[in-house]
């Protein structure tokens, strides 16, 4: 029965209702039977089969009271449009579930699924959407491990183990994909999983949906391999020398990888085979072919308390933008410090010395000890010496030897008495001195460091099985400063057209030209700054040129200050100041050679050493002898009016 037959029957008042009489009264089975029932009006409850109590009249003539029928027909009608919009609805949400059900959504993920570490891979996402609407705001998120590393497409949100790709719309009843590249990066064998997720919002519906699918895949281990050899132990000073060898076994081509050694504390490098790409332990391996293999050596000094491990880690990988290094391949290897019953130190000056002038000459002092057991004979003492560094034409060894092959002063039992018999305990001392070159300038060579390396020796100290004999030894470096070159002249005849009586004459000014010149031999110097007064006599006029820095001029003080700033190490290209000078002499100074400055101050710092660079330079008088012009004209001293 439709709504407006059940709104027309609940209205009329023309017909009954029609109702089977044993409908209404049915017998109960097992009990007595009842006389039929006369015919009565069925109320509306019971027409529809409800309990409703059915009044009798109270009084004679008047009609059976019934609540329905007081219902309004504006209710009734409301009441039937409810009725209405749920039947509509559930109409809609049954049509809505025959237009997308999730399972008409497929998801799948095909590509390798057995790779080698190291090999490109790609594999294809492909999405289905077989519903009868379409899919909005669509995107497919790739999760995986962090050893794989994703090479994302313009336009892709990628991080170590997540990649969002939007999509749009995923038409209806369409198949689309998509394909991703990138390469397993794993040190073993392993079982990577990949997982593609289709995030998305049917048509018509607020909500998203997630549709995802996973696939496996099994990761061959890296096939670079990678070797370290270490010697396994050394004495405290004495060099060390770390070889790694690496190769690339598998049977693809590997780019862009890096080698670092991470040094042990206490070691220093000396030497590279080959130089380092990047601070003093990275090495850039930009390809390495199938089969393909490399060597760097490093060798060094290691220091170290006796029983010291010393552990140093090369490895082998991919640099990563944070700065870090995915490792492919690392090895470990330890070398233990061991002590000679010898010992030995050196020192030069005061023993706190860390810098050296080109020219300047050390005095040495070595100093050994016997710590063993035993009394040891016949000792020898070397020191190495670089003639690149120190000028061994000079060098005064008051007993012993310079070798210009070994380029090593060396000291024997012979040289010395001292080295002929040391008991245990006893100590004793060496000495000599030596120049540093003065011509390292002419190397052009910036940021140079000496050193020198002492060492002593027995034949009464034994050497292990299958080790190096144990030689004491001892090195100390120290930093060349940089030399300054700083000079001042002046002139009256010059181009910058100098004026005023020649000689200078009382009450009349007369004016110079004087150029300040500085330079720098080895090193940069920095906070490099000039300080000029003037006497009483003297006035600052201007500046004719400068090729760095400023000039401020005090006129109350008589001070010029030339801020030069910091100044490039070579003696090519001076730094340079020109300034006028106007003097105007009083009676006191006839027959004077009177000055046209008072001392002039330099201070700067060496960058390289870190030393404080300092010079005066005297007064300047107007007897200018490098102005021969001036020379000849007697304007060497003021003359009267």
């Amino acid at each position: 029965m439709s709504l407006s037959d059940i709104n027309e029957k609940l209205h009329s008042r023309s017909e009954e209702p029609k109702v089977k009489k044993e409908e209404v009264f049915p017998e109960t089975p097992g009990t007595s039977t009842h006389p039929a029932a006369p015919d009565i009006p069925l109320t509306l409850g019971e027409a529809w089969g409800g309990n409703e109590k059915r009044e009798e009249p109270v009084a004679p003539g008047l009609p059976s009271h019934n609540p329905l029928l007081r219902i309004p027909r504006k209710v009734a009608l409301a009441l039937g449009g409810v009725a209405l919009i749920s039947l509509a609805a559930g109409i809609f949400f049954k049509a809505g579930g025959w237009l997308f059900t999730p399972e008409n959504v497929q998801i799948t993920i095909n590509g390798p699924k057995e790779i080698d570490s190291n090999q490109m891979a790609e594999y294809t996402v492909s999405f289905e959407n077989n519903n009868w609407v379409d899919l909005e705001n669509a995107e497919l998120i790739i999760t995986y491990p962090t050893i794989f590393r994703f090479l994302p497409e313009s336009g892709v949100e990628a991080s170590a183990s997540r990649a969002v790709i939007a999509l749009g719309t995923v038409k209806k009843s369409s198949l689309s994909s998509v394909k991703i590249r990138g390469s397993f990066q794993s040190l073993q064998d392993q079982v990577a999983l990949i997982t593609a997720t289709l995030r998305a919002s049917p048509s018509g519906f607020t909500n998203q949906v997630d549709f995802e699918n996973r696939y496996s895949v099994a990761v061959e281990g890296s096939s670079l391999i990678i070797d370290l050899a270490a010697p396994l132990q050394v004495g405290d000073g004495q060099f060390a020398d770390y070889v790694v060898t690496y190769r690339n076994e598998s049977a693809v081509e590997i780019e862009n990888l890096e080698l670092r050694l991470s040094y042990p504390e206490g070691f220093t490098p000396k030497e590279f085979t080959p130089r380092p790409s990047r601070a003093e332990n990275v090495w850039n391996v930009s390809r390495l072919t199938p089969g393909e293999s490399g060597v760097v050596t490093v060798r060094g000094i290691i220091t170290g308390a006796q029983g010291d491990v010393k552990r140093v880690i090369a490895e082998l990988g991919i640099p990563q933008g944070d700065g870090s290094l995915f490792s492919y391949a690392d090895i470990v290897r330890q070398t233990r410090i061991i002590a000679s019953p010898l010992v030995i130190s050196q020192a030069f000056g005061d023993g706190d010395k860390k810098a050296v002038a080109p020219g300047e000459s050390l005095y040495y002092r070595i100093f050994f000890r016997n710590n063993g057991d035993v009394g040891l004979r016949d000792l020898i003492v070397t020191v190495d010496l670089d003639p690149k560094y120190f000028d061994v034409s000079q060098i005064q060894l008051d007993g012993g030897t310079y070798n210009v092959q070994k380029r090593q002063a060396i000291f024997r039992a012979s040289d010395r008495a001292v080295l002929s018999l040391v008991e245990p305990g006893q100590s004793g001392t060496l000495s000599f001195s030596v120049p540093v070159r003065g011509d390292l300038a002419s190397y052009k060579e910036s940021n140079i460091e000496m050193e020198s390396v002492a060492k002593i020796d027995s034949p009464d100290i034994p050497t292990p099985i299958g080790a190096n004999k144990i030689i004491a030894s001892n090195r100390i470096s120290f930093k060349v400063m940089t030399g300054l070159v700083l000079d001042i002249k002046g002139y009256h005849f010059d181009s910058f057209g100098n004026t005023g009586p020649m000689p200078p004459t009382v009450g009349n000014e007369t004016t110079y030209t004087l150029t300040v010149r500085v330079a720098s031999t080895i090193n940069a110097m920095e906070g490099a700054r000039a300080m000029l007064t003037v006497p009483g006599q003297v006035r600052y006029i201007k500046t004719q040129s400068v090729s760095q820095g400023n000039v401020i001029y005090n006129d109350r003080s008589g001070e010029i200050f030339w801020n030069i700033g910091t100044i490039a190490p070579g003696v090519s290209q001076m730094t340079e100041l020109s300034i006028q000078l106007g003097f105007t002499p009083d009676p006191s100074q006839v027959g004077d050679e009177s000055a046209l400055t008072n001392t002039l101050n330099f201070t700067a710092t060496d960058m390289w050493s870190g030393e404080p660079l300092a010079r005066e330079l005297p007064p300047k008088s107007i007897n200018l002898r490098e102005d021969v012009q001036l020379q000849t004209t007697g304007g060497q001293e003021v003359r009267a009016n």
